[in-house]
């Protein structure tokens, strides 16, 4: 029997059990394929594909696209419950759209007055109460992490009223498929513009895990003629894992669905979205899918057994080289198709960049230094819309004298890098002209630790390790202190002669004149949306704004991640005024430049830019990316006058060492790299836990040190400051699992799941010294650290330090007697020691300086 014969008999006999029922189809199904097991295996795939397709001439997704003057006023039950679920945050005003999977609603966020779009997930989906919600949600949490210019970004989600519900920008424009009704095919330009597109947000989300698995033209919105894929790994999170059998929903649509991903063989990764993606462009291109036919099973059919028609035979204007690309993304076995949506974008373009509008770039410089690479970049920013232009790159060799410690700024006019020098070097600053191999040092500015300019170039502001605020003249002179700021805060110095301060601990903004003087408060925490902290402020160019970012659940030394937020700063404002978040996540804002607000995603992969009114405080339109780094690395950015553009990236990963009384180290592992942090050994000093980098954030590893193995203890990407309890059977660590910022207490063999034993905002530094009964940790509280306890087992925290200054890092010694802990009373950070738990008066046990006390085994030494 032929390849076609067979296809016509399997589809004749598909056809037939589809008309009885289902316990008669198995039946005769085995009578009709008698004697021919291969002819019975493909009408079961068709059958079990037809299950999970439903109707696909039903749109699964309801459209988000925003034809205002369509909407529908309704005033039903669902609309109730979804303003009840949504509270004060938001009106709902209309439905806008209803498919097979979800009723689409306009509404307004009225905290950042802009309309929004609500999608309520459907009730018959199979989601229960418990279970389903969460996984909805947890899957929606990894999907509104994703930040690029080609995915529509989530607002907001969440469980209520038995609904599920999440929140999207309302575009403005229309989808693919309606653009399709209009005109079809496409210009081949505007057809591969448009994929090309799409396949750089794919890109985006593979990097971080994420499949969209459904790919189609509902999907994708096209505001401004720019594509903007939307329900990025909705489907997936509806349905729980597993596919929907109700009739009318489908996880994927047979058009557009991957083979594999039809017969049930697998979830998928980023194959399955590049045959997709091959799909919606050969139906750009030729006006139908690839396996055009009247029916789901017949797509699903005629996709097994022939191949789609070779583009160029219906549309000879279409260049050999696309369709080769798209011949090859639609290959029936996953191993035949691109890798990757890169690899097809670049076989579509001939490598060409996916068009992202970004900056044109002049020169490019690269400084390697010691853990640090430096890229400086001179740029037009603007207007955005071209592609790279000419790029000369060289190498300018490292100075030995004068390696840079930590990232460096550059002057305003561009001419200058300002830097710390590394410790070798006693931390000075140095200035080093771009372009030139010799660096200068500024007298007097020993211990710096991190640098910023003045507006005007002619200072440069530095943070030390004595945890003191200085400024120095850039061409030299004498030094002034100004204030006592920890080391690890952030500074920006404005116009109007003010300097903005992020302390670093769990509280908000304060400003000091450039001349010196007693820090004032600019921000206060918003406890009723759980921000955590500011940080990374931005001062505007007039002086009269800053943009920060506000951080919620921030619990450790992780990169700052959160909402960008506004707020006036009028230095006769008797009280800190009220600030005014922007629905934007990111890492921190960069820049202002005319009238473009410059920030870092969180994930630190692309510089991004937004229209942004100062005066109505809000962002307008959607942000474009502006530069890319695949390897997310970009951290600290600096813009100068000229244009240009100076980024830190991260080059090394870190690893754990030895070191020994004498200062030598000696790598624990030979050739282990990555990001870790945050070592502690196990009570018999064979094993070492460690906070290491996962694809999904930080994870607690072990290391069992005689048999030099690892293993990755937990998988939930939120894992900081994992410890040993006192016996060395259970790791405790730190995670925002489930929503919640609580302390977790796991088997160290992994044996069984992890148990919640402490839940708090605030909370960071675990430690169980003396007998592991007492769990003590640091906690926000009233805008300062302090030292709290909670019994390990499980139950109440009770405040042991909480003053009015920080006290932090608490470690107790081996027989549980003494507290050793941080604290600044003084506006400086010394180690202090005090009975535990009490009666006694604290000691101050260190005179240079301290900020993280430990215990030798025997306890006699701190």
């Amino acid at each position: 029997m032929t390849d076609a014969e067979r296809f016509r008999r399997a589809d004749a006999i598909f056809d037939h059990a589809l008309d009885l029922e289902p316990g008669a189809r198995t039946r005769y199904v085995e009578q009709a394929c008698a004697g021919d097991p291969a002819l019975r295996d493909d009408v079961a795939r068709l059958l079990r594909a037809s299950e999970r397709s439903g109707d696909f001439m039903a749109e699964g997704a309801a459209s988000i696209a925003a034809p205002l003057l369509d909407t529908e006023p309704v005033d039903d039950e669902l609309r109730a419950r979804l303003q009840r679920a949504l509270g004060d945050g938001y009106r709902v005003d209309a439905r806008l759209a209803r498919g097979g999977m979800a009723t689409v609603y306009h509404a307004r966020d009225l905290r950042h007055d802009r309309p929004v779009a609500v999608k309520v997930l459907d009730s018959a989906l199979d989601i229960d109460a418990d279970r389903g919600a969460g996984r909805f949600l947890s899957e929606i949490r990894v999907t509104a992490r994703l930040h690029h210019p080609k995915l529509l970004p989530l607002f907001d989600s969440g469980a209520a009223e038995g609904l599920l519900f999440y929140v999207m920008p309302l575009v403005d424009g229309e989808t693919l498929r309606e653009r399709l009704r209009r005109e079809s095919p496409l210009p081949v330009d505007e057809a591969v513009r448009i994929a090309l597109g799409v396949a750089a947000g794919l890109e985006h989300a593979h990097r971080h895990g994420v499949v969209h698995r459904d790919l189609k033209p509902e999907n994708i919105l096209l505001q401004a003629r720019e594509p903007l894929v939307a329900d990025f790994g909705i489907a997936l999170a509806a349905t729980g894992g597993a596919r929907v059998t109700r009739q009318g929903v489908s996880l994927g649509t047979p058009q557009y669905m991957a083979p594999e991903q039809a017969e049930g063989e697998t979830a998928g990764d980023a194959r399955t979205d590049v045959y997709s993606l091959g799909a919606v462009l050969y139906e750009m291109l030729s006006g139908d899918p690839p396996h055009a036919a009247g029916s789901a099973h017949a797509v699903l059919a005629k996709r097994r057994a022939e191949r789609p028609t070779p583009l160029r035979a219906l549309r000879p204007s279409v260049p050999e080289h696309v369709e080769r690309a798209v011949a090859r993304a639609l290959e029936r076995l996953p191993a035949d198709r691109f890798a990757t949506a890169r690899d097809f974008a670049e076989a579509l373009s001939g490598r060409a960049r996916t068009g992202v509008p970004r900056a044109a770039l002049r020169r490019w410089w690269r400084v390697g230094a010691a853990g640090l690479a430096v890229a400086a970049l001179a740029v037009w920013l603007f207007p955005l819309g071209g592609g790279p232009t000419r790029t000369t790159r060289f190498v300018v060799a490292p100075i030995r004298d004068a390696d840079a410690g930590r990232p460096p700024t550059i002057t305003p006019d561009g001419e200058r890098l300002v830097y710390p020098g590394s410790a070798a070097q006693g931390r000075r600053l140095f200035v080093r002209r771009v372009g030139e191999l010799t660096a200068r040092p500024l007298a007097g500015t020993e211990g710096a630790l991190s640098v910023f300019m003045s507006p005007d170039g002619r200072w440069a502001g530095f943070l030390t390790s004595e945890d003191r605020l200085k400024k120095v003249p850039i061409d030299g002179g004498p030094v002034t202190a100004l204030a006592g700021v920890f080391r690890y805060g952030t500074a920006s110095w404005g116009a109007g002669g003010r300097i903005v301060i992020a302390p670093h601990g769990l509280r908000g903004l304060t400003w000091i004149p450039e001349r010196g003087g007693a820090a004032r408060s600019l921000t206060q925490l918003d406890a009723a949306r759980h921000e955590s902290r500011h940080s990374a402020p931005l001062v505007l160019g007039d002086g009269r704004g800053v943009v920060f970012t506000a951080e919620r659940h921030r619990n450790g030394p992780v990169p700052s991640d959160g909402e960008l937020a506004f707020v006036e700063l009028d230095p006769r404002g008797a009280a800190p005024p009220r600030h005014t978040r922007l629905g934007i996540q990111g890492r921190r804002a960069v820049a202002m430049v005319d009238g473009w607000l410059l920030y870092l995603t969180s994930d630190g992969a692309t510089l991004m830019a937004a229209r942004f009114d100062a005066a109505r405080r809000r962002v307008e339109g959607a942000p474009v990316a502006v530069l890319e780094d695949p390897s997310g690395g970009m951290d600290a950015v600096a813009i100068a006058r000229n244009g240009t553009l100076l980024y830190t990236r991260n080059a090394a990963g870190t690893a754990p060492v030895w070191v020994d009384s004498g200062g030598t180290a000696r790598p624990m592992f030979e050739g282990l790299s990555g990001g870790f942090m945050n070592p502690r050994l196990s009570p018999d000093g064979r094993r070492l836990v460690i906070q290491g980098s996962s694809p999904r954030g930080t994870d607690a590893w072990v290391f069992d040190l005689a048999s030099r193995t690892r293993v990755q203890l937990t998988t939930v990407g939120s894992v900081i400051g994992p410890t040993w309890t006192a016996d060395g059977e259970r790791v405790v660590f730190l995670s925002t699992q489930g929503g919640r910022t609580s302390f977790w207490s796991q088997p160290a063999d992994g044996s069984r799941p992890a148990e919640r034993i402490v839940d708090g905002d605030g909370m960071f530094a675990a430690d169980l010294g003396g007998d592991g009964s007492t769990l003590l940790f640091q906690r926000q509280a009233d805008g300062a650290w302090g030292i709290w306890a909670a019994p390990a087992a499980g139950g109440e925290p009770r405040p042991v330090v909480a003053e009015r200054f920080d006290a932090f890092m608490p470690a107790l010694s081996p027989d549980g007697r003494w507290l050793a802990y941080a604290a600044n009373p003084s506006g400086r950070h010394e180690v202090y020691l005090r009975p535990f738990p009490g009666p006694g008066a604290a000691v101050q046990v260190s005179d240079g300086g301290g900020t993280e006390p430990a215990w030798s085994r025997d306890g006699r030494r701190r």
